[in-house]
């Protein structure tokens, strides 16, 4: 029996065992909610899983391998846990998309080497939990990691590492909505604009307890603002950009507070941070062997 077979004759309430070897493509669709696991010795592989129209499905310990479109959810509900999604992606692909206000909850993913446009985790509209969870050397052109549009994203326990993006957002891309970080850690990530993460004029971001580490861009080695954002207890090393060798803020309303920003790489200006415009408030803040041109710590352009 196939999985495609499976779910056609599934009922509401049901688990769907897959044992270890290759299934394909899984489709849920309508209000219906299921179980799909892998058991046995090895890994259970699918293709891509798309979940629509009031599904409400759970997926535990599978493993997504060279799928250009790994797992779509549109207007339904998608529980994850112990689940691999690894390689695939033409330039155009994703790892997981949210839209149409879809639901996920995840818990021990891995995400990597995914190639895509828009990031390998993309919010167009709709909401996630994201924790203990990795995602690492994914290409994009924005926001290889994670790319968010609309709606509300929480990430707790969450490691973006060797991740690179074309323009904006390294890691993290946020154009708009509502996120929450905590204890997240960016490291080796690389973009034009925020090497590590970007959050645009309509963003709204809270984020705590976070660790940058070795990013690099044009302005704003590890972090862009452009929003409004509150970060809470954050450490900030090895950073590397012509303007703001830790963060550039051109916008929004900044809260800084209990930053350890220290060693960043020498910057032409602001050595630490770098404020073309908006407002930024830092309180409880050392800025320490930072180096640069113009502005050791900070640089205010004129």
């Amino acid at each position: 029996t196939t999985i495609e077979q499976a779910l056609n004759v599934a009922q509401d309430g049901d688990t769907i065992s897959l044992y270890p070897g290759d299934h394909g493509n899984a489709f849920v669709d309508g209000p219906r909610q299921l179980t799909i696991n892998g058991v046995g010795r090895g890994e259970a592989k699918i293709n891509s899983l798309n979940v629509s129209n009031g599904a409400n499905v759970s997926v535990e310990n599978l493993h997504f391998i060279e799928s250009v479109r790994a797992i779509d959810v549109a207007n339904a509900v998608l529980e994850m846990d112990r689940v691999k999604i690894t390689g695939g992606g033409d330039g155009s692909g994703f790892a997981i998309r949210i839209r149409e206000g879809g639901s996920v909850q995840a818990s021990n993913v891995q995400v990597d080497h995914i190639q895509s446009t828009d990031g390998a985790i993309q919010i167009e509209d709709g909401t996630i939990n994201l924790e203990d969870s990795s995602i690492f050397a994914c290409t994009a052109a924005e926001g290889a990691a994670l790319r968010m549009l609309a709606g509300q994203a929480t990430l707790s326990n969450v490691v973006m590492t060797d991740n690179h993006a074309i323009d904006r957002g390294g890691a993290t891309m946020v154009e708009g909505g509502q996120i929450t970080m905590n204890r997240v850690w960016m490291q080796n990530n690389e973009a034009r604009e925020g090497g590590a993460a970007f959050f645009s004029e309509t963003a709204d971001a809270f984020i705590e307890d976070i660790i940058f580490t070795d990013n690099q861009a044009s302005s704003g080695g590890h972090v862009y603002f452009d929003g409004n954002v509150t970060m809470v207890r954050s450490v900030m090393s090895g950073g590397r950009a012509q303007l703001g060798a830790a963060a550039f803020v051109n916008g929004g309303t900044i809260n800084i507070q209990n930053a350890l920003w220290w060693d960043q790489e020498p910057a032409e200006q602001g050595g630490a941070l770098f404020q073309a415009n908006g407002h930024t408030q830092i309180s409880y803040a050392t800025f320490s062997q930072n180096r640069a041109e113009i502005g050791a710590a900070v640089a205010i352009a004129d």
